[in-house]
């Protein structure tokens, strides 16, 4: 399958843009050792990043017209108060869904 007119992009380099569907990855993860349930700002800007930013997460989140993804690790993002309201909301509405539930990898014998 080929897709065609499909853009990547910053969230920077995107901002004044607009299209139908976006995909949004935030590309951080920790492992479930290294997430504090008290995380500091030094914490936070280790770990999140420009994720703890209001302003980028803005821009992120209304760049999509008819449809957004958003791909991450939602147990760091839960240590981010935005992040955490952000997905209360979307787990309120069913729109939080779990890789694991969805994923189906089969069982290859060699």
């Amino acid at each position: 399958m080929r897709l065609s007119n499909v853009t990547v992009s910053t969230i920077m380099k995107s901002q004044g843009s607009e299209w139908r569907y976006v995909i949004f990855s935030t590309v951080r993860s920790v492992s479930a050792q290294e997430l504090d349930s008290r995380p500091t700002i030094s914490w936070q800007r280790k770990y999140l990043g420009f994720l703890g930013d209001p302003n980028q997460i803005n821009v992120a989140l209304t760049r999509a017209k008819e449809g957004l993804c958003i791909l991450g690790n939602s147990n760091l993002l839960w240590c981010c108060p935005l992040w955490k309201r952000l997905l209360q909301h979307y787990t309120q509405r069913g729109a939080r869904v779990r890789a694991a539930d969805i994923m189906v990898v089969p069982n290859r014998r060699r």
